[in-house]
């Protein structure tokens, strides 16, 4: 999520000079969490080798928890320029009423892509502490859905594939049921 974040934060504040190679990246994205997770496995292995790695093996969490969190730091603050530039932008069109909540509905659409929800993940609460087990319910359901929100903001809720799905359908009734628009190539998104 790092490299994405970079990339459109990339995108977006250098408008005119796009990158060249994604090289740079691919080396960060793939290289980066290769060796703190191969480093992290050795030093599991050796000092703290249990059936299930799934449980807290203390300060051997922080090899993949510490780069995870400047991850997030990192793109939190990509995320934030990008709501300022987006602001910037918005605030050029004075007489348009909805440029604040155009914004915020961009920002909520960049949450999951930016990975800002990841920081649940960081902190596991002590075992047999009162509310472990419902922390970790909770922290399950907020780490395995990025997928599903992520497919639904940028795919489903897409209005070019929206009004596919109505024009393929052909029942008008269908198409009134759902309200689906004339086909054009506006996204909702």
């Amino acid at each position: 999520m790092f490299c994405e974040g970079f990339y459109l934060h990339r995108l977006i504040s250098n408008a005119f000079k796009p990158p060249k190679s994604l090289i740079f990246l691919y080396a960060i994205g793939w290289g980066f969490p290769l060796a703190y997770s191969g480093l992290y496995g050795i030093l599991r292995l050796i000092y703290d080798n249990e059936i299930c790695w799934v449980k807290s093996s203390g300060e051997l969490q922080w090899i993949i928890f510490a780069p995870n969190l400047c991850c997030l730091v990192v793109n939190l603050f990509f995320l934030c320029n990008i709501l300022r530039i987006l602001l910037t932008q918005l605030q050029s069109h004075p007489n348009e009423p909805s440029n604040f909540r155009r914004a915020l509905k961009a920002t909520f659409v960049l949450i999951p892509l930016f990975g800002v929800q990841l920081f649940v993940s960081i902190y596991r609460l002590p075992a047999g502490s009162s509310g472990g087990p419902e922390y970790e319910k909770f922290s399950v359901c907020v780490l395995n859905s990025q997928g599903f929100f992520v497919a639904l903001i940028f795919c489903f809720f897409n209005g070019e594939v929206l009004q596919l799905c109505c024009s393929q359908c052909g029942p008008q009734r269908w198409r009134r049921k759902y309200h689906c628009p004339e086909l054009s190539l506006q996204s909702m998104s």
